[in-house]
């Protein structure tokens, strides 16, 4: 009965996990342009196109410290402005800093090349780059700008925050191998329901 259930479950992620590449999309030229707009109104800086931050998955110190495969991933994500995942990998041990999670990406190297287009805001963990501002990065120019940013950056926060709670378990021990596949899967069900306008869950809803 247990290898049956497995398989199901096996099956089910896989499934989610191929159908997730229709339900997180890095935006198109077109929706680039609108989001970029609706951060310029929040940020006064113009080209944005998402908010980049990391998250730990599954419980970083398990009961079952025996069990295989890293007890913890550090996902790092894109969001937009309207708190839709954009990007999402889910690749990398838990003991990586946030920084170091996404100059190993590909998202990365594209925006570097040039073959992705945007800017990205990131919090403090990041260091800037030309694709990449952080409110550290232009505190010196004005604190103004400095604000703005972290008022912005908030969105994707609350991103994972309300993704959190609606699958709660994304903060108990998943064991590996199926934990990136849960991710996935459980990230594009939720910019399902953001693409439907259900509310955002709350703590009282997890």
């Amino acid at each position: 009965m247990g290898s049956n259930a497995d398989e199901i479950f096996d099956h089910v992620l896989d499934a989610l996990l191929q159908w997730s590449g229709s339900a997180i999309k890095w935006p198109t030229e077109l929706e680039q342009k609108l989001i970029s707009q609706r951060f310029s109104e929040m940020t006064e800086i113009k080209g944005i196109i998402g908010c980049l931050d990391g998250t730990i998955i599954g419980a970083p110190n398990p009961s079952d410290a025996t069990s295989e495969g890293p007890h913890a991933l550090n996902v790092a994500v894109v969001t937009d402005d309207k708190k839709q995942f954009r990007w999402v990998l889910a690749k990398y041990k838990s003991d990586l800093e946030d920084d170091t999670v996404f100059k190993r990406s590909l998202l990365c190297q594209q925006l570097k090349e040039g073959t992705k287009k945007g800017v990205l805001i990131g919090d403090d963990d990041y260091e800037s780059e030309s694709f990449l501002i952080t409110p550290k990065s232009k505190e010196k120019e004005t604190g103004v700008a400095a604000l703005g940013l972290r008022k912005a950056h908030k969105i994707v926060e609350e991103a994972i925050a309300s993704w959190k709670w609606q699958f709660p378990i994304l903060t108990s021990h998943i064991k590996s191998p199926k934990i990136a596949r849960i991710i996935v899967g459980t990230a594009a069900i939720y910019n399902l329901t953001r693409a439907q306008g259900e509310p955002l869950f709350t703590a009282d809803e997890g």
